[in-house]
């Protein structure tokens, strides 16, 4: 680099060497030349509004080759809390940038790593708007851009740094957050898997930590928010529009001039299952899938086990979720299940009522009822503790169990919602019933069997969804396949496509209503009407 040029371009002189400044100063200035009035003013609002100038500030003991080589040789991209680090320290005098930075930027990067962009999004909508994560540098120019005066940038700097600690405790509940009972209500949010809602969370906290909302109703939210996010997971409420839920909730209630009583209303009308929708779907859904399901289905058991009122805290950390009826089955297992084995393996296994912890999980494996229920007895889980009042374990057992537990569920996530007249689907057996009609999304269906029922149901449901079929052969392979072999009785669904219909009543109810809830239609949306 010339250093002649340089200096002549910071004092505002036009460089004349033949060096690369030089050479670059004449281009630029000859495309602006040729720019006309319109473009030159565009030119011109880019390079005001949109050109970033980064000043990066080294300890002693940084090498500036390194972080250079590692920016720009690397391709390593600053991160938008980077650049919103620079624009404030840009922003204040240079005496005074060493302060501001240790004051208040240190702690909330000390705190937060590389999950600062992420807090600052959620801070950003704290005031109710939705941002996206690739604007969060934007949308926080825009607001501090307002701020004039350094103690202005300051006072906002310092609201950050105060939302940062919130941050952390909900983020990090363990390590960051002092007191037990909003510990034990973060950890368990975390698992259940409330980001969308930490804008909220961080506004009541804050209100919380001025004495301005009391525990007792800081807990009662927290509690209101398991209870709305388990409810909705267990009826497979959608999640996708919660990211622009949650920010409004806080200013609205607030609005109404009874803050917990607000939030509790906001979120009752929320699509929030009904008691009658939610204790079905506890005994009827299929709750155990690898992966994030897990996670929340071993939450759900250990929220069971704590209703029954321990003394003691029952350490969880080393159990796991345990299928009584096994995931393959042996012929002891056959046997216990009779002739419809398979249909009960298919539709029962990964329900509540088949589903229990246990730190035996090696020693249990395929191992016969009589086996299992010894061990699983001897867990000390009240959990297990009922299981000796069963001789076998088939569907009316696992029915039976299931809707123990659901009393229980409904004692740990009472109701929001004052209104309980929402009609459920019947879980009991239909053997010896006739469907006469089948009400399938807002359409009334004329059916003589239950043949008929599963037949109209899914020819309705393949006339709206294209990818259907694939998704019954991947999901339900016991009864939809490629081919006809295989399957004892078997209709086309379409060309490729084949299921089976030698199957009982209650089989195909519980295979419709599986289907229905597995492409997320509500239980409003399939009914049938018996003679």
């Amino acid at each position: 680099m010339d250093r002649k040029s340089f200096t002549d371009l910071v004092e505002g002189h036009a460089p004349t060497g033949d060096d690369g400044i030089s050479k670059c100063y004449r281009f630029l200035l000859k495309k602006v030349k040729a720019l006309d009035g319109t473009k030159l003013e565009q030119c011109k609002n880019v390079v005001v509004n949109r050109l970033i100038l980064v000043s990066i500030i080294l300890d002693e003991t940084d090498n500036p080759h390194v972080i250079f080589e590692s920016l720009n040789s690397k391709g390593r991209d600053l991160t938008q809390a980077d650049l919103i680090r620079n624009y404030f320290l840009m922003r204040v005098h240079i005496n005074e940038q060493e302060r501001i930075f240790a004051k208040y930027w240190l702690p909330i990067q000390d705190r937060l790593g590389e999950g600062a962009t992420e807090f600052i999004r959620h801070f950003l909508m704290l005031r109710g708007s939705w941002v996206r994560k690739d604007a969060v540098y934007w949308c926080l120019k825009g607001e501090a851009d307002q701020k004039r005066s350094q103690p202005q940038i300051e006072e906002y700097l310092a609201n950050l740094e105060r939302y940062s600690r919130y941050y952390h405790c909900l983020v990090d509940p363990r390590s960051a957050e002092t007191n037990k009972e909003l510990s034990v209500r973060f950890s368990r949010l975390n698992r259940i898997e409330v980001t969308t809602a930490y804008p909220l969370l961080m506004a009541l906290y804050d209100d919380y930590a001025k004495g301005q909302l009391t525990l007792e109703s800081f807990t009662n939210v927290l509690d209101m928010l398991e209870n709305f996010m388990m409810r909705r997971w267990v009826c497979g409420a959608p999640t996708y529009d919660l990211n622009k839920f949650f920010p409004v909730v806080y200013g609205n209630a607030g609005k109404e001039g009874d803050l917990i009583g607000g939030i509790r209303r906001a979120l009752a009308a929320k699509r929030y299952p009904r008691d009658s929708e939610f204790g079905d779907r506890l005994v009827n859904s299929r709750l155990y899938v690898a992966g994030e399901k897990a996670t929340k289905l071993k939450l759900l058991l250990e929220r069971l086990e704590e209703s029954f009122g321990h003394k003691e805290r029952v350490p969880f950390d080393n159990l796991t979720v345990e299928h009584i009826m096994p995931q393959k089955l042996t012929d002891a297992w056959r046997e216990m299940l009779g002739e419809s084995a398979d249909d009960d393996h298919e539709n029962w296994l990964h329900t509540l009522g088949n589903v229990t912890l246990t730190a035996y999980n090696p020693e249990l494996s395929n191992s016969d009822f009589v086996r299992k229920k010894s061990l699983l007895i001897d867990s000390h889980l009240d959990l297990n503790r009922d299981l000796n009042s069963f001789a076998t374990w088939n569907r009316e057992a696992i029915e039976l169990r299931a809707k123990a537990l659901v009393a229980r569920a409904l004692t740990l996530w009472p109701s929001l919602a004052g209104d309980q007249t929402s009609q459920r689907q019947d879980g009991g057996a239909v053997t010896g019933t006739k469907p006469v009609v089948l009400n399938i999304l807002g359409s009334r269906v004329r059916v003589e069997s239950w043949r008929e029922v599963l037949s109209a149901t899914l020819e309705k449901l393949v006339a709206l969804e294209d990818d259907l079929p694939d998704f019954l052969m991947e999901t339900f392979p016991r009864y939809f396949r490629s081919s006809p072999y295989g399957l004892r009785r078997a209709l086309e669904l379409k060309p490729g496509v084949f299921y089976e219909v030698n199957l009982s009543s209650n089989t195909i109810r519980d295979l419709c209503v599986r289907v229905v809830r597995e492409r997320g239609l509500s239980d409003a949306d399939w009914k049938v009407d018996l003679a």
